[in-house]
C-alpha cells in the first residue's frame, strides 16, 4: 500500500513539474518551439519580429549572420555569399574548405532567420 501511494505521488509530482516545460516547448506558446533553443538558428538567438523602423539592409543582414556564426563557436564555419531576394536575403553558410552547409533566409521586414531547406 505504501509503495502504491509513493508511486502515485511521484507520478503526480513529475506531471506537475514537467507540465510547464511541455507547454513552453510548443510553438506559439512563448517557448523555443520544436528543435529550437539558445544557440540554434531559430527563435532564441537574434531579435525576431522587429517592430517599426526600416527594413533590414544587406549590411545589417551580413552583421546578423556574422554574429550568429561567432555565437556558434564553430571555427570551421564561415559566411559565404549573401544574395538579395525579393522579400529576404539568402545567406550561405560554408565550411572553411568551402563546402555548403546551409542556406539561410533573413526576412527583410522582421529580421526572422530560418533555413531555406
Amino acid at each position: 500500500m505504501k509503495k502504491t501511494i509513493f508511486i502515485i505521488s511521484l507520478a503526480l509530482t513529475l506531471a506537475f513539474v514537467l507540465s510547464p516545460a511541455v507547454v513552453q516547448s510548443q510553438p506559439g506558446r512563448g517557448g523555443y518551439g520544436y528543435g529550437m533553443g539558445p544557440g540554434m538558428m531559430g527563435p532564441g538567438y537574434v531579435p525576431q519580429y522587429r517592430t517599426g523602423g526600416k527594413p533590414i539592409d544587406l549590411k545589417e543582414a551580413k552583421a546578423m549572420m556574422s554574429d550568429y556564426l561567432k555565437s556558434s563557436r564553430n571555427p570551421n564555419l564561415k559566411l559565404g555569399k549573401i544574395k538579395d531576394s525579393d522579400r529576404a536575403f539568402e545567406a550561405e553558410i560554408r565550411t572553411r574548405s568551402n563546402v555548403l552547409v546551409d542556406r539561410i533566409l533573413i526576412d527583410k521586414e522582421t529580421g526572422y532567420i530560418r533555413s531555406a531547406y
